[in-house]
């Protein structure tokens, strides 16, 4: 994984064992490198009915996740 992100061998042990932390670039590359949001990266729990949604949003074509965002937005200023 280092070599593919272009990091040293031991930038992602270290970031592992907890002796260095990853900038947050970094953390969203390794986020979208593992296919995982940064919040599970950093440990923030979310619901598994929000997981679901998060899974079924990004199935979307990005059409439809511009119309979900969209309707979202407005239902969240009624």
């Amino acid at each position: 994984m280092a070599s593919l992100l272009h990091y040293g061998s031991t930038a992602i042990a270290n970031y592992e064992a907890g002796r260095n932390e990853p900038s947050f670039d970094t953390l969203i590359q390794l986020a979208h490198f593992l296919d995982t949001t940064t919040d599970e990266l950093l440990g923030v729990s979310i619901t598994s009915q929000e997981q679901q949604l998060l899974s079924d949003y990004k199935k979307l074509r990005p059409g439809e996740q511009k119309l979900i965002a969209a309707l979202a937005k407005a239902l969240k200023n009624d």
